[in-house]
């Protein structure tokens, strides 16, 4: 008997990878939705017997489809995928009722031996699943991102014993002459600069704090100790290493990429704004820019910027390709 089944995700590049890790010849009919609402519309319509929900969209996001599913009793059994794989997030989905969470990239053995567990797995040898040709690059950052940024928030909330709010990750290409507007049209007061090189591909993090929130980052790091004004810069510092380090560790296991990392280092608005200021002649050159913001413990933001210029940008380009 053929199950209908519904993936979920905002990404195209995501609902692909899901689709590449079913069984091949799992006798699924299968539907795609962009966001929350337009799941719960093909779920009212029992297009989604199995659903795969990510948890980070736009709309509506998973945990409401989730709450949804419950208060209206829908008949569908939802297993969600996603890059946001905080002990909160684990604890959520499954208090709202999903059969299982699965982290980003998913992988296809745990996907199988989940639809094995509860008897999901209908073969047939007339049936074998298609995955959709087609590539953006755009989207693909974007996903690679969504992962990475969740396992840096993941990190962070262990580390403080506190939840990180995440949204959903930015990329836009900018003339080199427009990045100081886009970097520094903010409150922010403090940023933390670091590069990184690998495999022919350069680029550069930059994570904008606000100063005030200096001593609320100290209690979380170093809760119980005396709060004192020189160790602001030190306390931001910890939690730019933390966040950061994790973010170009995550992208760099999914595009099998090293990167050697430089030194961070503090920079004003001051600072950056005369670091990347260009002579006129080289205005037009562009710069990839994956924008990711985080809020922590409620209240504290920060905003994470990942550069490559051009020729970078391009290199990555290839190398999705390659992965595709």
């Amino acid at each position: 008997m053929t199950i209908p089944v519904l993936i979920c995700d905002d990404s195209s590049f995501a609902r692909k990878q899901v689709t590449q890790a079913l069984p091949k010849h799992w006798d699924a009919d299968l539907s795609y939705a962009q966001n929350g609402e337009e799941a719960l519309k093909l779920i009212y319509q029992g297009k989604a017997d199995v659903l795969f929900l990510d948890l980070t969209m736009p709309v509506l996001d998973g945990f409401g489809v989730l709450e949804a599913i419950r208060r209206e009793d829908l008949p569908t059994l939802p297993i969600v995928i996603s890059g946001d794989i905080q002990p909160d997030s684990a604890r959520r989905v499954k208090e709202l009722g999903s059969i299982a969470f699965l982290q980003k990239p998913v992988q296809p053995e745990a996907l199988e031996q989940i639809l094995k567990d509860y008897g999901l797995l209908l073969l047939s040898d007339e049936k074998q699943i298609t995955v959709e040709e087609g590539y953006d690059f755009g989207d693909w950052c974007q996903e690679l991102a969504n992962v990475a940024k969740g396992q840096a928030a993941n990190l962070l909330a262990r580390a403080i014993d506190n939840t990180v709010e995440l949204s959903i990750p930015s990329v836009t290409m900018v003339e080199k002459g427009e990045l100081r507007f886009t970097t520094l049209a903010t409150d922010k007061d403090c940023a933390v600069s670091q590069g990184f090189i690998g495999a022919g591909i350069a680029g550069e993090m930059v994570q904008l704090f606000n100063e005030v929130d200096s001593k609320a980052i100290q209690n979380l790091l170093y809760a119980g100790e005396e709060y004192s004004d020189e160790s602001d810069i030190e306390a931001i510092m910890d939690m730019a290493n933390i966040l950061g380090g994790a973010f170009l560790k995550g992208f760099c296991e999914q595009v099998d990429i090293n990167f050697s990392m430089g030194q961070p280092s503090i920079k004003t608005q001051s600072d950056l704004i005369q670091y990347h200021r260009l002579p006129a002649e080289r205005l037009s050159d562009k710069i990839l820019i994956v924008d990711c913001h985080y809020t922590i413990a409620e209240t504290i933001k920060c905003e994470q910027l990942i550069m490559f210029p051009e020729s970078s940008a391009r290199a990555l380009d290839l190398r999705a390709k390659a992965l595709a």
